[in-house]
C-alpha cells in the first residue's frame, strides 16, 4: 500500500514508502487511517500486526521535497527516507539534514580563490569558445574549428547556473562537493564544474566544455587536464587530440566524423536513406600499405531497412595511402555510385544477393535472416528439426551466422565475396512469438562442424516466464554428432512473478520435468516490501528438505544493503561457514568518515578458519577512493589522482608493498601511459614502459611483453619481449570469447558455460557457481560461489562427506580495493574472482571484463572504454571513476551501481550520477542512446537481441558467453507533447463517441466519374476490380451492384459522387512531461525528472466510413469501413512520475 499525499499546489512534496498491511478484512478497501498505519509500521515493522522483522525501521518513512516560491516549482532542498535525510536547519549533524540541494544563480567574472573554507563558492566566470562552421559550398564543409571568442569570457548573467550540492555536503565546504551546470539561453550545456581539494589543500577547479557550432551541433568538449579556463587562447592541437572531444557534420547535419580523446578519428557514411553503412577507425585505414588498401566496416539493409550483413571490406584506390582525406572520398564515391540501397532474398550464396553497397571485395562477419526457416542456404537440416514452429515468424530473426575472427581470410585480394568460418545460431519459436528451440553451433575442437552444437528447448509458465530449459550439449566424434551432456533447469516464481526456486539436473533421464530428482541450487524468499530476505543453497535428494546453507540480508532504510551474514540450518555462524559482511554509510565510528550520500565508509568481513579482516575508506570531494585501510594493514592502498582521474601515485601495503609512480605521454597532457615505475613489492611487477596503437590499444604494457589486437580492439595474441607467443585468443564476430590457447597452460575453450581444458570438460557454470566433473567423467559435484555487494567471489564451497552434510570451504580470496588479488587457499581453482571476471594467467592477472581487459596490478584499464562519449570528463582508461569500493564495469564498458546482489541493487544516483556526460550529445535528439552503434555494432544489436531473450532464465549469463556490444549502461529519453502516448495515462470511463457529418470529396467523385466513362463499358469493369481491392464489396456481390452502376447511365456520370463519415471515441488522457533514465541491460528505471502534465482527450477507437452513392437520389451504390489502430495501453501507464529532482 502506498498513501499519497499533496500540499496545498497539488504536488506529492513528500513521497511516503509502501507498507503491508495483514489485516484480511480491509484487502481492497478505502483506508482513511493509511498514514498512520504506514508510520506504524515503519515504527515496528515486526510488531505483530505487521510481522515483518526484516524490513527497516524508521520513524521518517518518507521523502520530503521543497520547492521554491514560485509558479515553476523548482525543486530547493530533496530529502530521502530516514531521519538523518530529512530536510533541518542545519547539515552539520549526523542526525538529519542531509539532502540535496539545488541553488539557481548566473554567471559572473568572480575567479577561482584556491583556499578552502565556507566562504568559498568557487568561480563563475566562463571561458567562451566558438566553434566555426567549414565553408558550405566547398569539400570540407564538415569541418569546425574551434576558436576563442573575441570576448574571452561570457558576459556576466548571460548564462544560467545550477548548483547541485549532495547528502555529505556542508557549509564548511564551500564550493567543494558541488557539481555545476552552465546553460546559454538556447538550453545548450556549455559547462559542468567540480571543485575538489588536492592533497596539498589547495581548491581546484575541473571544468569541461561544450562548444557547440551554430546549428547546435556538439563539436568539441574540453575536458579539466586541457585547462580549457586559461585567460585566453585554447588548448593545442595535440593537447585537443589527446585530451578532448571532436565532432564533424556534414551538410545534412549528420556526424561524419568524431575522435575521442587518444584516439584517431572515426569516420561515418551514410547511404540515401541515411542508413549508417559505413564506419572507418584508424587501425582500419593504417591496414593500407605498398600492396595493400584501407578497410573499413559495412552494414547491409533489407527493404525493411533490418541490418542483414556485417563485415569488413576494402577501400578503393587506397594502396599505399592511409589519408583519411583519401580514404572518406572514395568510400564516398563508392557508396553515391551505387544504385541499389538494399539487398533482396537469393537462393544461393550468402542467402541475399550483392547489388547495395559494398558489391564486392567484402568480408560478411555477421548475418541474419529474418521471417522464416525455408530460404536461408547453407541452413543445416539438423538445427531446422521442431515440432514447436510458429505459425507466423514474420518479422522475427530466425537465424544466424556469426564469423570466427581468427579465421578470416586477407582481404586485399581479388575475391568479390570471401566468406570465413561462421557459426550458425538458429531460433524457433511458438504461436505466441517465444523462444521455443535454438540451435547454436560452436567451436569445440577449433573446427565448424554440423555436429557440434547446442539445442536448448523452453517452457513457459501461464504468465511468460521461463518455468523450464533444457540443453542438449553434443560435440563432434568420428560417428558424427554425439550427445555429451543434457542439462535441465527448472524454476519456480511466486504470485509476484519473482523467482524462488532453481533446480538443475545433469545427465538425469526426463531433465527438467516434475518426474526427475534436480539438484536446488537455490531457494529465495522476500520480505514484505520484495527485498531479498534469505537465500538458501543446495538441497540435493540425499537431504530430503534440507539446505546445505542459509543467507540472510538486511537493509538500511533507503534500501542500502547492510549485511550479509551465511549461518547453516541449526542458526550458527560455523568457521567453515563461507562469508559475511557488513557495510556502513552513515554510521558513526573510529577510524572513517560516515557518508550520507550511498557511498561505503566501512566494511567488515568474516571468512573461514577465523580469517577477519574490514577496510575503512576515504574518499576525495569527487567521491573518489583515495584510501583505502586494512585492519592489519596487509591490504592498504592510497591513491593520488590528476584532473582526469588518471592514477599518478598508488601506494600498497602487504603482498604488494610498495609505491608506484605513474608518468603520462605529451609531457603529461595525456591520458596514455609513458610509464609505471617504483618498488618491486609488487607481485610479477618490473618497470614498465608503454606504447600505443591509433585506436589507444596499449601494445606494449606487461613488463615487455606486447599485446596484437583484432578489429573489436580485442587482446588476439600475447608475446614475450622475445617474441614468443605466450596466448592466443579467438573470438567470434560479436566478442564472445570462443577459445585461449596458451603455450604454458593448455587450450581453454567456453562453450556457453562448459569449459573444457585441453579437449576434456572441467566444469559447467551455473547460475550459483559451477559443476565440476567427478573422477570418470560422468557425474558432477556443485560449488557455490560466495559473492560480495561487488559480485567478488569470495569464497566457494561444496557439500562435504559427512553423515549430516556441512559447507567445505574449497577457495577463499581477498582482494585489495582495485581488484589485485590475495589467494588464502584454491583446490580445484576458480579463475572467476574480482567482478566475477575470468583472471588471465598470461597476462600477469588482468581481468577479462567482455569488451575490455582490466590490469589491477595499476588499477586501469588497457584500452579505451567503448562508451567514453559518456564520461568525457574521465579518462577513458580510468576504472569506475576510480571508486571500486561502491561501483563495477558490468562488461568493460562502463561504470555502474554494484550488481544486483541476489536481487539487490545499491542506490548511486546522488553520489556518482553525475560522473556520467549529459553535456551534450551529437544532435539535439529528444530521444538519445547515450551510445552511437557503430554498423559493426548496430547489426550485432539487431542481430542478437532474440538469441539475448532466449537466454534469460537459462542459466547460460556467463561472463563468455553474451555478446558484448548492445550493452550501453544508461539511456535516457525525455517525454515532451511531441512524444506518442507512452507518456500518457487514460481514463476509460470518460469515454465519448464523436460523429462528423457525411463530407463529400469533389476530387475523388470526379476520378470515379471518369472511370465508369470509359468507352465500352470497361470503365465499370475496372471501377468494380478497384473497388474489390479497396474492400468496397465482395466478388459474390459484385454482379448484384453493377447493375445499379450501370443504372446511372452515361448521360448522368455526374450525378457519381464520393462522401466519409467519421466515427471516433475518445477518453480523458493524463499527458505527462519530464526525463526518464533507465538501465540499457535489464530495462529497470533508474530516476524520472517530472516537468508536470495536462489533460486531454485522447483517441482509443476510430473509423471512417465511405459511400459511392448517387448525389441525386442519395441511394448508395457502394460503402466501406476503414478502421483505425491506436497502440495505446487500455490501462494506467507504468512510467512512474516520481520526481527525483533534476538530473546531473
Amino acid at each position: 500500500i502506498v498513501p499519497i499525499e499533496y500540499d496545498q499546489f497539488g504536488r506529492e512534496a513528500k513521497k511516503r514508502l509502501p507498507y503491508v498491511d495483514t489485516l484480511s478484512n480491509s484487502t481492497g478497501n478505502y483506508r482513511p487511517t493509511a498514514f498512520a498505519d504506514q508510520m506504524a509500521f515503519y515504527a515496528n515493522p515486526g510488531g505483530s500486526r505487521w510481522n515483518a522483522p526484516a524490513v527497516a525501521s524508521s520513524t521518517k518513512p518518507y521523502a520530503t521535497t521543497l520547492y521554491e516560491a514560485s509558479p515553476l516549482n523548482k525543486v530547493n532542498e530533496q530529502g530521502a527516507p530516514g531521519m538523518v535525510w530529512q530536510p533541518a536547519s542545519t547539515r552539520n549533524t549526523a542526525d538529519s539534514g542531509r539532502t540535496v540541494l539545488t541553488e539557481y544563480a548566473t554567471n559572473n567574472q568572480v575567479g577561482l580563490n584556491t583556499t578552502p573554507g565556507e566562504s568559498n563558492k568557487g568561480s563563475r566566470k566562463v571561458a567562451w569558445y566558438n566553434a566555426a562552421i567549414g565553408n558550405p559550398g566547398s569539400a570540407g564543409n564538415y569541418m569546425r574549428t574551434l576558436e576563442r571568442n573575441s570576448t574571452p569570457f561570457y558576459p556576466s548573467d548571460s548564462l544560467s547556473v545550477t548548483i547541485v550540492k549532495d547528502e555529505n555536503w556542508v557549509k564548511a565546504d564551500g564550493c567543494l562537493g558541488t557539481v555545476e551546470e552552465y546553460k546559454d539561453k538556447e538550453g545548450h550545456v556549455v559547462l559542468k564544474r567540480t571543485y575538489n581539494k588536492t592533497p596539498d589543500n589547495q581548491v581546484e577547479m575541473l571544468s569541461t566544455y561544450y562548444v557547440h557550432d551554430d546549428f547546435g551541433n556538439l563539436c568539441f568538449v574540453l575536458t579539466p587536464k586541457a585547462d580549457p579556463d586559461r585567460a585566453d587562447g585554447m588548448p593545442s592541437l595535440t593537447t585537443i587530440e589527446q585530451l578532448c572531444y571532436q565532432y564533424r557534420y556534414d551538410e545534412r547535419q549528420r556526424l561524419v566524423l568524431k575522435r575521442v580523446a587518444g584516439k584517431d578519428w572515426d569516420a561515418l557514411f551514410y547511404n540515401k536513406l541515411n542508413q549508417l553503412v559505413c564506419t572507418q577507425d584508424g587501425n582500419q585505414r593504417n591496414k593500407a600499405s605498398a600492396t595493400q588498401r584501407q578497410e573499413a566496416s559495412f552494414t547491409k539493409y533489407d527493404a525493411l531497412g533490418r541490418a542483414i550483413m556485417t563485415g569488413t571490406m576494402t577501400v578503393p584506390n587506397t594502396v599505399n595511402t592511409a589519408s583519411i582525406t583519401t580514404g572518406r572520398a572514395n568510400i564516398i564515391a563508392y557508396i553515391n555510385s551505387t544504385a541499389s540501397l538494399w539487398e533482396t532474398k537469393t537462393a544461393t550464396g550468402t542467402g541475399y544477393s550483392s547489388t547495395s553497397f559494398p558489391t564486392s571485395e567484402f568480408i560478411p562477419l555477421i548475418m541474419n535472416y529474418y521471417d522464416n526457416h525455408t530460404d536461408i542456404p547453407g541452413l543445416p537440416a539438423i538445427y531446422n528439426q521442431t515440432s514447436s514452429k510458429a505459425g507466423n515468424t514474420r518479422g522475427m530473426l530466425t537465424a544466424t551466422t556469426v564469423a570466427v575472427l581468427n579465421t578470416l581470410p586477407a582481404l586485399n585480394t581479388p575475391t568479390p565475396v570471401t566468406v570465413p568460418d561462421m557459426l550458425w545460431s538458429v531460433t524457433h519459436y511458438d504461436d505466441e512469438g517465444r523462444v521455443a528451440v535454438t540451435y547454436d553451433q560452436h567451436y569445440k575442437g577449433g573446427i565448424v562442424d554440423t555436429a557440434n552444437y547446442d539445442k536448448v528447448t523452453y517452457t513457459y509458465t501461464f504468465t511468460g516466464q521461463a518455468d523450464t530449459t533444457v540443453r542438449y550439449h553434443h560435440i563432434k566424434k568420428t560417428s558424427g554428432a554425439s550427445l555429451q551432456y543434457t542439462i535441465g533447469n527448472t524454476y519456480k516464481y511466486d504470485h509476484a512473478g519473482r523467482k524462488i526456486e532453481t533446480g538443475q539436473q545433469i545427465n538425469d533421464n526426463n531433465p527438467g520435468s516434475p518426474g526427475g530428482t534436480p539438484v536446488y541450487l537455490s531457494k529465495l524468499l522476500y520480505n514484505e516490501l520484495g527485498q531479498l530476505k534469505e537465500k538458501w543453497s543446495h538441497r540435493d535428494p540425499s537431504m530430503g528438505g534440507r539446505y546445505l546453507g542459509k543467507t540472510a540480508y538486511r537493509y538500511n532504510i533507503r534500501g542500502w544493503l547492510k549485511s550479509l551474514t551465511p549461518v547453516d540450518t541449526s542458526g550458527v555462524l560455523k568457521p567453515d561457514d563461507p562469508f559475511a559482511e557488513e557495510l556502513w554509510y552513515n554510521d558513526p565510528g573510529a577510524g572513517y568518515t560516515p557518508q550520507f550520500n550511498g557511498t561505503i565508509s566501512r566494511f567488515y568481513n568474516k571468512a573461514a578458519y577465523g580469517f577477519t579482516g574490514s577496510f575503512n575508506y576515504s574518499y576525495d570531494k569527487l567521491n573518489r577512493l583515495t584510501s583505502a585501510i586494512h585492519a592489519d594493514a596487509n591490504l592498504n592502498e592510497t591513491v593520488v589522482y590528476d584532473k582526469m582521474g588518471n592514477i599518478t601515485s598508488l601506494t600498497r601495503n602487504g603482498p604488494g608493498n610498495g609505491t608506484l609512480t605513474y608518468t603520462y605521454a605529451n609531457s603529461g597532457l595525456s591520458n596514455k601511459l609513458a610509464s609505471v615505475t617504483g618498488s618491486t613489492g609488487f607481485t610479477n611487477l618490473t618497470n614498465r614502459t608503454y606504447t600505443y596503437d591509433v585506436n589507444g590499444n596499449a601494445l606494449k604494457a606487461d613488463s615487455g611483453k606486447t599485446i596484437a589486437y583484432n578489429l573489436l580492439n580485442l587482446p588476439q595474441t600475447v608475446k614475450n619481449s622475445g617474441g614468443t607467443t605466450l596466448a592466443t585468443y579467438v573470438y567470434d564476430a560479436t566478442g564472445k570469447k570462443l577459445r585461449n590457447i596458451s603455450t604454458g597452460g593448455g587450450t581453454t575453450e567456453y562453450v556457453d558455460g562448459i569449459v573444457y581444458t585441453n579437449g576434456v570438460i572441467e566444469y559447467i557454470q551455473t547460475e550459483e557457481g559451477r559443476a565440476l566433473v567427478a573422477t570418470g567423467g560422468n557425474l558432477f559435484y556443485y560449488q557455490y560461489d560466495f559473492k560480495d555487494y561487488l559480485g567478488n567471489v569470495r569464497g566457494s564451497y561444496q557439500k562435504n562427506t559427512a553423515t549430516i552434510p556441512e559447507p567445505a570451504l574449497v577457495q577463499e580470496d581477498e582482494y585489495y580495493a582495485f581488484g589485485l588479488r590475495r589467494n588464502i587457499r584454491n583446490s580445484p581453482n576458480n579463475s572467476y574472482l574480482y567482478n566475477g571476471k575470468e583472471i588471465q594467467t598470461d597476462l600477469t592477472d588482468q581481468y577479462d571484463y567482455g569488451a575490455r581487459f582490466y590490469d589491477p596490478v595499476i588499477a586501469r584499464w588497457n584500452t579505451i572504454d567503448p562508451l567514453a562519449e559518456q564520461m568525457r570528463r574521465y579518462s577513458p582508461y580510468n576504472y569506475v571513476f576510480d571508486n571500486p569500493v561502491n561501483l563495477i564495469d558490468p562488461d568493460g564498458m562502463g561504470p555502474g551501481p554494484a550488481p544486483m546482489v541476489f536481487g539487490v541493487k545499491l542506490d548511486w544516483a546522488s553520489a556518482w550520477a553525475s560522473s556520467y556526460d549529459e553535456g551534450g550529445d551529437y544532435r539535439n535528439f529528444k530521444t538519445k542512446q547515450k551510445k552511437e552503434i557503430s554498423a559493426n555494432s548496430e547489426a550485432i544489436l539487431k542481430g542478437s537481441l532474440e538469441k539475448d531473450k532466449k537466454a534469460a532464465g537459462s542459466g547460460k549469463g556467463y561472463s563468455n558467453q553474451r555478446p558484448i556490444w548492445y550493452k550501453p549502461w544508461i539511456f535516457e529519453t525525455e517525454y515532451t507533447a511531441n512524444s506518442m502516448h507512452v507518456n500518457t495515462s487514460y481514463n476509460l470511463n470518460t469515454a465519448r463517441t464523436e460523429v462528423t457529418p457525411f463530407t463529400t470529396d469533389e476530387n475523388v467523385s470526379k476520378l470515379i466519374q471518369g472511370n465508369i466513362g470509359l468507352t465500352g463499358g470497361k470503365g465499370t469493369k475496372y471501377l468494380l476490380s478497384v473497388l474489390q481491392g479497396l474492400g468496397f464489396l465482395k466478388s459474390d456481390i459484385a454482379s448484384s451492384r453493377l447493375s445499379d452502376l450501370i443504372g446511372v447511365g452515361v448521360g448522368w456520370i455526374s450525378d457519381v459522387g464520393f462522401r466519409y463519415q467519421d466515427v471516433t471515441t475518445s477518453v480523458d488522457a493524463e499527458k505527462w512531461f519530464g526525463k526518464v533514465r533507465f538501465n540499457g541491460v535489464n530495462g529497470s528505471i533508474i530516476g524520472v525528472e517530472y516537468y508536470g502534465s495536462q489533460t486531454i482527450r485522447m483517441p482509443i477507437n476510430s473509423y471512417r466510413i465511405e459511400q459511392i452513392f448517387n448525389t441525386k437520389t442519395g441511394k448508395v451504390l457502394f460503402q466501406g469501413t476503414i478502421n483505425r489502430s491506436f497502440s495505446i495501453p487500455k490501462s494506467s501507464n507504468q512510467l512512474p512520475k516520481f520526481n527525483y529532482g533534476k538530473f546531473d
